[in-house]
C-alpha cells in the first residue's frame, strides 16, 4: 500500500517527455518499478501511441541492486509486465556517480548487506555528521 501511495503522489508519467526515465537505485525485486508501470496502465487505460510504446517498454525503467538474486527477480518481475528494464548490479551509494540522470526516483532506503553506520567513501557524496548526531 505504501509503494502505491508514493507512486500516486509522484505520478511517474513517461508520456510527459520522450526522454523520461524512472529509476529505483535500491530496487530489490522491482516493486516500485512494477507499480509505476501499473500506475501508467491505470492512468492511460493501457492505450499508447505507437511511437511511445517501444520507448516506454525499453527506455524508461531503470534500477540497481547490490545483491544478484533480487536483481534477477526484478528483471523477471518487470519482464512479466512486458518491460525490458535496465537493472544494474552494483552499489548505488558506494560506487562513483555513473553520470546517468533520471526524471523520477522511486525508492526505499537500501536494506543491503553493507551494515549500518557506514559512511560511503566518495568525494561527491558528503555527509554532515552533526545533522544526524545533534552536534
Amino acid at each position: 500500500m505504501l509503494i502505491q501511495s508514493i507512486v500516486r503522489v509522484m505520478k511517474p508519467n513517461p508520456l510527459v517527455s520522450p526522454q523520461f526515465k524512472i529509476c529505483d537505485p535500491a530496487c530489490g525485486t522491482g516493486g516500485f518499478l512494477v507499480c509505476a508501470y501499473q500506475w501508467l496502465l491505470e492512468t492511460t487505460g493501457g492505450v499508447f501511441d505507437r511511437k511511445d510504446i517501444k520507448r516506454i517498454k525499453t527506455q524508461t525503467y531503470y534500477g540497481q541492486d547490490l545483491v544478484p538474486r533480487p536483481r534477477r527477480l526484478a528483471l523477471m518481475n518487470l519482464f512479466l509486465q512486458g518491460l525490458e528494464p535496465k537493472i544494474y548490479l552494483g552499489d548505488a551509494i558506494y560506487e562513483a556517480d555513473s553520470g546517468d540522470r533520471y526524471d523520477c526516483i522511486l525508492t526505499n532506503p537500501p536494506f543491503g548487506t553493507k551494515g549500518a553506520n557506514q559512511a560511503p567513501d566518495r568525494d561527491d557524496f558528503t555527509i554532515n555528521v552533526s545533522a544526524f548526531c545533534g552536534v
